[in-house]
C-alpha cells in the first residue's frame, strides 16, 4: 500500500514556535509516533506531507530505524487536507491502495488500521469511524437505509437537527483505491466559508459513481484523537500514559499468583516524558 501522512498544519492554537507535529507525547514527537506505526503494516512508500516545516520534521525523522525512505512533499500554500492529497497524488503508486492518516493523531493503532485495509480488487473507500457522546465540532457521518454503508459526510455547521444528533463521526482516516483517490481528489471545489479544499468530499463522489463507502468502526475511541491546542495535548498525554502504564504493570507482574493494589501518579518533568508507578 501507499501510506499518506498530513502533516502540514501549522498549529497556530498550540501558542507554540514549535511545530504542531513535533510536539512530543510520551517522550516522542507525534509524527515519530504516526511514521512508526504506518512502518508497522509494510507499506511500499510513505509519503509526508510538509509545508514550512518541512526541514525541521525531515530532521527528526532521517534517523527513524525503519527499512525504506520516507518521501516529503510540498503543501504551499496549504489548502486543506483535499489539496494535501492533491500534492502527493503524482507520486502515488496505482498499483496498489492508499491509506490517509495524520501526523497529530498519534495514538492511533496498527490494529485498527489493519481492520481499516482489508484488500479488495474493486474500487472502494473506506472510512474509520467513531461513535463519541459529545461529537461537537466533527463531521458526521450518515448511514444508507440499511446501515452498512456510508452515504454522506456533513459538516456540523451544514447538518439540520437529526444529522447534528448522530454520534458516529468521521476521523478522517481512510483507505481507498489509488486511481479513485487521484480522480476524486481533482474533482474537490473549495465553495467553503474557507476556500480550502476538504478530503471527505471524496465520499460524496464515491457514491455518485456507485462505488460502496463503507464505515469501518473502531472500539476505541481515545486512539483517534486528534492533537490541535494544549489542552488537548494534555489530555492525549494523561490516556497514553496510562494505556503504557497499564501495559508495562500487567507485563512484570503476575496477578495470579499475589494480589497488587496500585495507584498510577502522572506527572511531567522538563521533559514532559515521565511517569511514576506506586506499587504498594
Amino acid at each position: 500500500m501507499n501510506i499518506v501522512i498530513l502533516a502540514a498544519g501549522k498549529g497556530s492554537r498550540m501558542k507554540s514556535s514549535l511545530t504542531k507535529v513535533l510536539h512530543q507525547i510520551g517522550g516522542k514527537p507525534m509524527i515519530t509516533h504516526v511514521v512508526e506505526t504506518a512502518a508497522s503494516l509494510r507499506p511500499k512508500k510513505i509519503l509526508v506531507v510538509v509545508s514550512e516545516n518541512r526541514k525541521e520534521i525531515e530532521n527528526e525523522l532521517k534517523n527513524l530505524n525503519i527499512n525504506f525512505q520516507i518521501k516529503f512533499v510540498d503543501q504551499k500554500p496549504t489548502l486543506g487536507t483535499g489539496h494535501a492529497v492533491m500534492m502527493a497524488s503524482p507520486l502515488l503508486d496505482e498499483t496498489c491502495n492508499t491509506l490517509i492518516l495524520f501526523g497529530d493523531v498519534p495514538l492511533i493503532s496498527p490494529g485498527s488500521l489493519k481492520k481499516l485495509c482489508k484488500e479488495s480488487n474493486q474500487p472502494f473507500l473506506r472510512v474509520l469511524t467513531a461513535i463519541v457522546e459529545n461529537p461537537s465540532g466533527y463531521g458526521r457521518i450518515i448511514r444508507d437505509g440499511n446501515e452498512k454503508l456510508i452515504k454522506k459526510c456533513i459538516e456540523e455547521k451544514d447538518a439540520n437537527k437529526t444529522e447534528r444528533n448522530t454520534k458516529e463521526i468521521n476521523t478522517g482516516i481512510m483507505y481507498v483505491s489509488t486511481k479513485n483517490l487521484i480522480d476524486w481528489v481533482d474533482k474537490i471545489d473549495n465553495k467553503n466559508e474557507q476556500h480550502e479544499y476538504y478530503l471527505p468530499q471524496i465520499i460524496s463522489h464515491a457514491n455518485n459513481e456507485n462505488i460502496s463507502v463503507f464505515p469501518v468502526l473502531t472500539t476505541d475511541v481515545n486512539e483517534i484523537l486528534g492533537v490541535n491546542s494544549s489542552l488537548q495535548k494534555s489530555n492525549v498525554e494523561r490516556i497514553f500514559q496510562k494505556k503504557y502504564a497499564k501495559e508495562f504493570f500487567y507485563s512484570y507482574f503476575d496477578l495470579k499468583k499475589k494480589y497488587v493494589d496500585t495507584n498510577l501518579i502522572e506527572f511531567n518533568d522538563n521533559n514532559r516524558n515521565r511517569l511514576l508507578i506506586n506499587i504498594d
